[in-house]
């Protein structure tokens, strides 16, 4: 992309870390940006980090291992901003705290959670990427 002033970036796992980060330097180059989390009050602590009413930055909740909320998240997307053009699937998951004193719990979640969201956010991330990239004159996604 040569040009991405006013492009359009969906970025999963973008209410911390890497993803908030990408977010603030996609903005910052012109692109308006969606937020999306799988935690609500981490989105909105997000949004507080980019200038008050900023039109060109915008939250949604999505747990990537649900088919049905990716549907919802892309639906809010394209109609806050149309068509998109960046997809960067970031979102993880990963055991808060020591490994040391991690529980067999904290280990079995963990597991089923990254394989989760590797595995099934990989495939609905490729499917909807693959469709946009494909209708580059549609903004719509696939169902």
């Amino acid at each position: 992309m040569q040009n991405i002033q006013g492009a359009v970036a969906f970025i999963t796992g973008s209410a911390s870390g890497i993803g908030l980060g990408m977010a603030k330097v996609f903005s910052q180059a012109g692109m308006r940006v969606v937020i999306a989390d799988i935690r609500q009050e981490a989105i909105d602590s997000a949004l507080r980090q980019f200038p008050a009413g900023n039109p060109g930055v915008v939250g949604v909740q999505l747990d990537v291992a649900d088919r049905a909320a990716y549907v919802r998240a892309a639906d809010a997307a394209e109609k806050a901003f149309g068509k998109i053009n960046v997809l960067v699937n970031n979102a993880g998951v990963g055991i808060v705290g020591s490994l040391l004193t991690a529980t067999y719990a904290d280990w079995d979640w963990d597991c089923r959670s990254t394989w989760a969201v590797l595995l099934t956010a990989f495939k609905l991330f490729c499917r909807v990427s693959a469709v946009m990239t494909k209708a580059v004159t549609s903004s719509r996604h696939l169902r």
